[in-house]
């Protein structure tokens, strides 16, 4: 059997003939309107374990696109926010009953108990959620989160907003729908221009079992993009309960990396989440995770250990070919910071377009 993954040449030559028919290959390309003759978006595809913020990104990108989400996304992301906010008391009651903290407001517990996915939105389970955020052993409880059991980064967030968020005319802000966590079940796509270059994003899936659609897009990819979760290194997967989600993260990248399908493609690792780690690596040392980090609490210094850690992965892969992989802290709920790190990541995938092509 054949290799079912075109080899460099190949795909360099075959680059090359549909530049050449679309009449754009010449001696005065880097200085022409190319920009405006790029109608075949460049495909950039998000990759990173759950909870990543691969979706908070996708986001990001409609924002930079449109200045604002839709009236129906708003409504949308209304009923998803109160019920993260929901599931997540559900989490701490539990988790305050296993760990023998007395919670004293019993008839809001049950409520919100009782309340299932399907349970309507109601004042009841909305005053519920403030009286029960108010509770010193749900407080007690929420303090041991990702050290005794898993809770969603922006949970703390949106109960300190209850008392908007409970409201019959709440609308989401722009800063709750990037904070509202949404679990990526199908592939999602978006197009959008930068400097009159066409891009495709697309977005899958982290979870284990979504990712065996990864592969349904790997066609003609000029760039990863991994997302990797910078307080990973303190938490376990939802999955399993049990799986340190770094050590998840860096055998992630290790398969894409390996993956006949990107040797062409310019990877870019994106360490998210740089504003919690900062707080977290003062709390929980990094050597929990790696015993041979000897970096102590500096945020600097560990940065750099992890920025180390994906980049060693890439070398044997890497060596003899045109860049290193390309790592960036950053916080994908800063939308300056995204539109900024954004152009940055484009320009270099521009370039390693022109790159294959052997004009740079």
């Amino acid at each position: 059997m054949g290799n079912c993954c075109p080899d460099k040449n190949t795909k360099q030559t075959n680059k090359k003939k549909k530049f050449e028919e679309r009449g754009l290959i010449n001696e005065t390309l880097l200085e022409s309107d190319f920009e405006e003759s790029n109608k075949e978006p460049i495909r950039i595809l998000l990759l990173g374990a759950g909870e990543s913020g691969k979706t908070t990104f996708f986001k990001q990108m409609k924002l930079l696109q449109e200045d604002d989400f839709s009236q129906d996304e708003k409504l949308v992301y209304k009923t998803l926010i109160r019920k993260e906010c929901v599931s997540a008391m559900n989490i701490l009651i539990l988790n305050a009953k296993r760990l023998n903290y007395n919670i004293e407001k019993i008839e809001e517990a049950n409520l919100i108990l009782n309340s299932k996915k399907t349970t309507p939105w109601s004042k009841e389970i909305g005053l519920a959620l403030i009286a029960l955020w108010k509770d010193d052993a749900i407080h007690q409880t929420f303090g041991c989160k990702n050290k005794k059991f898993h809770l969603g980064d922006s949970v703390g967030f949106f109960f300190n907003n209850l008392d908007d968020i409970t409201q019959a005319d709440y609308l989401p802000s722009n800063e709750d729908i990037l904070r509202c966590r949404t679990t990526t079940i199908s592939v999602d796509e978006a197009d959008f221009q930068l400097e009159n270059y066409n891009f495709k994003l697309i977005d899958v899936g982290g979870q284990r079992n979504e990712r065996k659609k990864w592969s349904y897009c790997y066609d003609q990819i000029s760039s990863v993009i991994f997302f990797v979760s910078l307080v990973g290194y303190s938490q376990v997967l939802f999955e399993d309960n049990a799986t340190n989600r770094m050590e998840e993260s860096l055998a992630l990248f290790r398969d894409v990396v390996k993956s006949p399908y990107f040797i062409q493609s310019l990877i870019v690792v994106y360490l998210n989440k740089k504003d919690l780690f900062k707080n977290l690596i003062n709390e929980v040392e990094l050597s929990t995770c790696f015993p041979e980090y000897k970096g102590g609490s500096n945020y600097e210094n560990a940065i750099e250990y992890i920025e180390e850690k994906f980049k060693n992965i890439g070398k044997p892969i890497q060596d003899g070919n045109k860049s290193d992989i390309l790592t960036f802290p950053t916080c994908a709920l800063d939308t300056e910071e995204i539109r900024d790190l954004t152009t940055l990541t484009l320009g270099k995938v521009i370039n390693n377009d022109f790159y294959d092509l052997g004009l740079l």
